[in-house]
């Protein structure tokens, strides 16, 4: 496991690149379905870790002893299977940072498997070594997320320099072979040139069938569709910076609207304001066949005791289901904005359901929570603070 470094990986996604734009063709009607289906392909979904989900099994073996030579005695194999999600291929690169351990794991669809001999018959040992592993495990997770980030980051825009690029080739081609006389492509499409619009992606929810729980199979969104709903809220945060004239005094539910606005703008989805969920109202919800694939909160700062009221809250929205969320600080305070920034951090990790820090960001960090409603299941929180200009009331 992360023997190879990513670079290996996306050398290979570079080269189906290379492929499609050879093969583009700007009269095809279904260039922008291609594109972004190319991107879906291109892109690099995080590695995530469910140890609230993790069980074990164990069984007696036969094994050399430490103590006596060539004697053999029986001990307590303990075999232990955790969930993850993400792309899978992540297990055999490393990112950032380098570190290898001597235990072996198998990989699965769903999960690792990984055995650890209890030679001592001493099960706080077997703890010890359990968390040595998964601290280990999250280490190299870590680092290669951050480089699959960097990857993922840099790879709408990319796409774009390289299609536009190979469109201009393709169109100077064109009239190059035109000027000289030379007949039309044989497989040359009838129609108008396809300007591709991959700003504007579709999101397509998928069915996720439980690991190996007796849960019912859940619509939710993948890492991919997350992102892109979450850059779009980061353009928002933005613009609004930006024009910050006019919204440095407007009310949460105005700031909401115009969020929402562009949010439904940007992407091909139907967000909604104001919808009952759980236990109350939630600011910025996307429904999907009865199911809730992206809950939102807005929230003004107030100090760190409201901060911690909004996340009960929005947490009080959740139900069953809901696993891809977001929290919308906006933030007019003459105190250092990084300073509170900070202070938000700290007190997400400090809550008795926090798990793991996925990532931290700018802007505030991605985590991975314990569902309120079953210990069972994790939820996903994005923590985001827009800078709105100072209150000077």
């Amino acid at each position: 496991m992360f023997e190879e470094p990513l670079f290996n990986y996306t050398s290979e996604k570079n080269v189906v690149l290379g492929k499609f734009l050879q093969l583009l063709n700007p009269r095809d009607p279904h260039l922008n379905e291609s594109i972004e289906s190319l991107f879906a392909d291109l892109y690099i979904d995080e590695l995530v870790v469910y140890q609230n989900r993790m069980v074990k099994s164990k069984r007696l073996v036969d094994t050399l002893s430490y103590i006596i030579p060539d004697r053999t005695v029986k001990c307590t194999e303990y075999t232990f299977k955790l969930p993850f999600t993400g792309d899978s291929n992540l297990f055999k690169y490393h990112g950032t940072r380098i570190s290898f351990n001597n235990t072996d794991a198998t990989l699965h669809r769903s999960y690792i498997e990984f055995q650890i001999l209890d030679q001592c018959n001493n099960a706080q040992q077997v703890a010890r070594e359990l968390s040595d592993f998964l601290n280990y495990l999250q280490e190299q997770i870590e680092s290669v997320n951050e480089a699959a980030r960097q990857f993922n980051n840099s790879l709408k825009q990319s796409l774009e320099e390289f299609i536009s690029k190979r469109l201009i080739e393709l169109a100077n081609k064109h009239k190059e072979e035109e000027l000289a006389g030379l007949p039309p492509d044989e497989d040359d499409v009838e129609g108008d040139i396809t300007i591709p619009l991959i700003l504007k992606p579709k999101l397509e929810p998928h069915l996720d069938q439980p690991l190996w729980s007796a849960s019912e199979p859940n619509y939710i969104f993948g890492t991919r569709e997350y992102d892109q709903i979450l850059s779009s809220i980061m353009h928002c945060a933005t613009y609004m910076e930006t024009h910050i004239g006019s919204f440095a005094y407007m009310e949460e539910e105005h700031i909401r609207d115009h969020i929402l606005s562009m949010l439904n703008g940007m992407l091909e989805i139907r967000a909604t304001g104001e919808t009952f969920n759980g236990k109350g109202k939630t600011d910025i919800l996307y429904p999907y066949q009865e199911k809730n694939l992206f809950i939102a909160e807005c929230k003004k700062w107030h100090g760190k005791s409201e901060f911690v009221k909004a996340i009960d809250q929005m947490e009080g929205y959740l139900s069953w289901n809901d696993t891809k969320t977001a929290l919308l600080i906006f933030y007019r305070n003459k105190d250092s904005m990084s300073d509170k920034i900070k202070e938000m951090r700290e007190q997400v990790t400090n809550r008795s359901n926090y798990q793991n820090t996925i990532s931290e960001k700018p802007r505030g960090g991605r985590f991975l929570m314990n569902h309120p409603h079953d210990d069972k299941k994790s939820y996903y929180l994005e923590l985001i603070v827009f800078n709105l200009g100072k209150d000077d009331s």
